[in-house]
């Protein structure tokens, strides 16, 4: 249930960002619509190669400790949005870290999906991941039309909401398990040593 709860939350921040990034690059940055879609880009592109990068480190592990490290950043990440003026340039490059976090924060959750010993009942798992994830799709844009509809479409207050998320998922797996708790911390010991 935490691996489906991961990889649907993913999911959901994903598609909040991506509309949200319709209206904000327009409101705030004054861009065209074919560069909100290079924007969108920049973000598909972080995904793939946080992916990447995770699913090469992880070799044939499942590294828990990825889940808070992605989690924790996409939320300072989205805070930093939220809260800092910046320009086009440094937005573009926080949109993209926030997608290769992602890509970081995925992998491990949908690793302990398929790693996950249901034997036959592999199929009702995967199924009931693609259900959950659009449960959080849909909520997702729930959220979105809400805050919007609140906020007279303030796509702040949107980056406020994914951020409040991102914090909510990341406390979740905080409490979670120790595993995730303890392999953050042994591999933030061994980045910062």
């Amino acid at each position: 249930n935490a691996a489906v709860l991961g990889a649907s939350a993913f999911w959901l921040v994903g598609g909040m960002l991506q509309m949200n990034l319709v209206i904000h690059c327009r409101q705030v940055y004054h861009v065209s619509n074919s560069t909100t879609g290079f924007v969108m880009a920049c973000a598909a592109i972080g995904i793939a190669l946080g992916s990447f990068v995770a699913g090469k480190i992880s070799g044939n592990e499942v590294k828990k400790g990825f889940v808070l490290f992605g989690s924790g950043s996409m939320s300072l990440l989205f805070a930093i949005i939220t809260f800092v003026p910046m320009g086009f340039v440094l937005f573009v490059a926080c949109v993209s870290g926030i997608a290769f976090m992602g890509g970081f924060f995925q992998i491990p959750c949908l690793s302990m999906v398929q790693k996950a010993d249901v034997g036959r009942k592999l199929g009702d798992m995967i199924g009931y991941l693609n259900l959950v994830t659009f449960i959080f799709v849909l909520a997702g844009t729930g959220f979105f039309s809400l805050t919007t509809f609140l906020t007279h479409e303030n796509s702040y207050a949107v980056f406020g909401v994914i951020t409040a998320v991102c914090l909510f998922v990341s406390g979740y797996f905080f409490k979670r398990s120790p595993g995730f708790r303890n392999e953050t911390a042994a591999m933030l010991g061994k980045i910062f040593r």
